[in-house]
């Protein structure tokens, strides 16, 4: 009798506690793929004014590459967000494609990051800069 009153414990935490551990990882894996976008846009910016050329930073559904372009300088480096969990991107930027001049000026838009319920944006204005909302 005591045993099936201990399963019976056991059992209704699990179903209080699984629903909120799975909503923490879908928030935890959407916060590391944006930090890591954010990243990745303050070292374009920083990389188009250190060495004086644009950079581009190319989006599609669940991906996007860093330092887009042909010929040595560029770096290529593409970011497959499926290693964040089920992360999707949306971005308002024309062709998909933010470009940071080399005085480190961009077009403004947003890139939107979702996974499950959860989203999170960020901003890029017309200076350059990036910040998360």
């Amino acid at each position: 009798m005591e045993m099936m009153v201990v399963i019976a414990i056991i059992g209704i935490i699990l179903a209080i506690a699984l629903p909120a551990y799975s909503s923490w990882r879908e928030r935890t894996a959407l916060r590391s793929a944006a930090d890591a976008l954010m990243a990745h846009l303050k070292q374009a910016r920083h990389l188009a004014i250190a060495e004086n050329r644009s950079v581009s930073v190319v989006f599609s559904t669940n991906q996007y590459v860093f330092d887009q372009g042909a010929g040595q300088p560029h770096r290529n480096k593409t970011v497959n967000l499926s290693g964040f969990g089920a992360v999707t991107l949306a971005s308002t930027f024309p062709g998909g494609a933010l470009t940071f001049t080399s005085r480190g000026t961009a077009p403004s838009g947003t890139i939107t990051l979702s996974s499950g319920g959860a989203s999170k944006t960020i901003t890029v204005n017309v200076i350059g800069r990036a910040y998360a909302q």
